[in-house]
C-alpha cells in the first residue's frame, strides 16, 4: 500500500499532498494522523515545508514508514537551488527528492516563525529592490515577501507524478 503523508505550516504542503492524492488515487493523511493510522509496511510519498534548511517533519516520517519520495515545499521557485542542500542534510535518495515552490502568507504564520520571516522579509527585500539584474526566481521570491502569494500548482507535481508512475 502506498500512502501521502504531510506536515503543513500555512497550507500550501497540504494543498500540495491533496492535489497529488487526487492524481494518484492514494490515500492522504497528515502526519499526526498517519502516526496513527498506518502500518509500518506503507509506503510513503512524505511531503513537508521547507525550514531554516529542513524539512520539517522528514525524520519523523521516516521512522514511521519506508519512504519512495520526499518534496520539500519552499518559498523558492522551480529553479531553486535549495534540494541539493536538503538532499545532503537529510541523507535522501537524489532520484526520489523534489522541490516544490509553494507560497507565502505572513497572516497564516504564528510565533517563531512568524518573527523569523518578518526579520528574513526585512532584510531581504531591500536587497532585492536594489538589485539590477534579478532572475525570475528572484524577481517572484520579492513579489511573495512584498505581496504574498499562492504558487501552488498541479503540473509541479508531473516531475513526482512521472516517479510514482516508474516504479
Amino acid at each position: 500500500m502506498k500512502a501521502i503523508v504531510y506536515l503543513s505550516n500555512t497550507g500550501f504542503t497540504k494543498k500540495y499532498a491533496e492535489l497529488l492524492a487526487q492524481k494518484t488515487g492514494y490515500p492522504v493523511y497528515a502526519l499526526q494522523e498517519a502516526r496513527r493510522r498506518l502500518a509500518g509496511d506503507t509506503e510513503i510519498i512524505y511531503l513537508g515545508w521547507v525550514c531554516a534548511g529542513a524539512i520539517k517533519g522528514y525524520g519523523k516520517a521516516a521512522r514511521l514508514s519506508r519512504i519512495a519520495a520526499v518534496c520539500a515545499v519552499g518559498m523558492g521557485g522551480p529553479d531553486s537551488d535549495q534540494l541539493p542542500a536538503l538532499i545532503k542534510r537529510h541523507g535522501l535518495d537524489a532520484g526520489h527528492a523534489f522541490y516544490l515552490q509553494g507560497g507565502f502568507d505572513m497572516s497564516r504564520l504564528r510565533g517563531i516563525y512568524r518573527l523569523m520571516m518578518k526579520m528574513m522579509a526585512k532584510a531581504t527585500v531591500p536587497q532585492l529592490e536594489k538589485k539590477q539584474d534579478k532572475t525570475p526566481d528572484e524577481q517572484k521570491s520579492l513579489e511573495l515577501l512584498k505581496n504574498g502569494g499562492d504558487c501552488v500548482r498541479p503540473e509541479n507535481l508531473d516531475p513526482v507524478l512521472a516517479l510514482l508512475q516508474a516504479t
